[in-house]
């Protein structure tokens, strides 16, 4: 994405592909690009990723960002749309 954004912020002769999930697990396969696992359970950031990071930017171009930072907007808008709809149940306080 942030070839899209700032590009003039990314120095690629820096990136080093960092690939460290665990594909064949059910739970603790990160790759989101790739599918990952429908329900995730993350450990320590620092335990998954030596350096902080996950992925492989040294596929990346701006256009894959675009696309990327595209579906983020329109899925996290549509999440939105959708709690938005949902109606306001009466409450009930069950501790009496």
């Amino acid at each position: 994405m942030y070839l899209h954004l700032h590009p003039e912020r990314v120095n690629l002769k820096k990136a080093a592909k960092q690939v460290v999930h665990n594909s064949g697990s059910k739970f603790f396969n990160l790759d989101l690009a790739g599918g990952g696992s429908p329900a995730m359970l993350m450990r320590w950031w620092s335990e998954a990723s030596p350096d902080g990071t996950m992925g492989d930017p040294t596929v990346a171009d701006a256009e894959t960002g675009r696309l990327f930072l595209e579906a983020a907007i329109e899925e996290t808008t549509a999440l939105i749309r959708e709690i938005r709809a949902l109606p306001l149940l009466a409450r009930k306080d069950h501790h009496k």
